[in-house]
């Protein structure tokens, strides 16, 4: 079997006939250009101005001094201290556009890999044709006529949608079984955006007890060894995750 950077696993196996449709980067082209129609709009989007001014004013300090918000503390820190960097090298529209870029680049790569995952089989066979691009647009449906809560994901270039990214990225080692990545790139979800990351967080800690404790070969050998073969399998990583929130937790609070 081959090994995919993203899907963890070999997708096929040696010598296996796959249709064009059902390749990863086709998948992921699909993705991003579904991320891309959806997210675009004017400058700024509602929280861009928040974000960039911030993030040009952790770069350099003349940068809208006396300000009473830029200069507040930095409560999305890792956002400033790397998309930030952007606003050095060109002026503060073309930044946001690179940004906007880039973050939806890894959305469309972190969903790619996600739902490869999760429609793969035990054999590791590839899935249907377009099965990233196709669940994306209707996830993207979704959210935009039929939520409640009126959350975004893809969006205008700001600290929640690197954390998204980063979300999709751990549920994709976690449906490869590659656990100890996946709660690290939980951790860094978390250090971008702390609301966003320590709901997944727990949320993912609640769920992976519970599937340990309902799985066939665990339900005869008590709470106390399916506590322990979760501890054995998760945690290196869970420990990681924990760390990254500390990191996004610590500088709002």
């Amino acid at each position: 079997h081959t090994r995919s950077v993203f899907g963890g696993q070999g997708e096929f196996s040696a010598g296996a006939k796959t249709s064009w449709s059902q390749n990863f980067h086709i998948d992921f082209l699909g993705v991003f250009l579904v991320f891309f129609l959806t997210g675009i709009e004017r400058i700024p989007a509602v929280n861009e101005p928040h974000y960039w001014t911030k993030a040009a004013h952790f770069w350099d300090s003349d940068f809208g001094r006396g300000d009473l918000f830029l200069e507040s503390a930095n409560a999305h820190w890792l956002f400033y201290a790397t998309f930030g960097f952007l606003t050095r090298l060109m002026d503060l529209d073309q930044a946001v556009w690179v940004g906007r870029l880039v973050l939806w680049l890894g959305l469309a790569a972190g969903w790619t890999m996600m739902m490869r995952r999760a429609f793969s089989d035990q054999h590791q066979r590839p899935p249907g044709a377009w099965v990233a691009t196709l669940s994306g647009a209707a996830w993207c449906a979704a959210m935009r006529w039929g939520h409640l809560a009126g959350e975004w994901v893809i969006g205008g270039a700001e600290a929640k949608v690197a954390a998204y990214g980063f979300v999709f990225v751990a549920f994709g080692f976690f449906f490869s079984k590659r656990w100890t990545l996946g709660w690290l790139s939980l951790g860094i979800a978390c250090a971008f955006h702390v609301i966003v990351g320590i709901w997944v967080l727990l949320g993912s800690i609640f769920t992976s007890l519970v599937l340990d404790r309902l799985s066939p070969e665990e339900t005869q050998t008590g709470f106390r060894s399916v506590s322990r073969a979760w501890w054995l399998k998760h945690g290196w990583g869970l420990p990681l995750a924990i760390f990254g929130l500390g990191l996004g937790m610590l500088p709002p609070l």
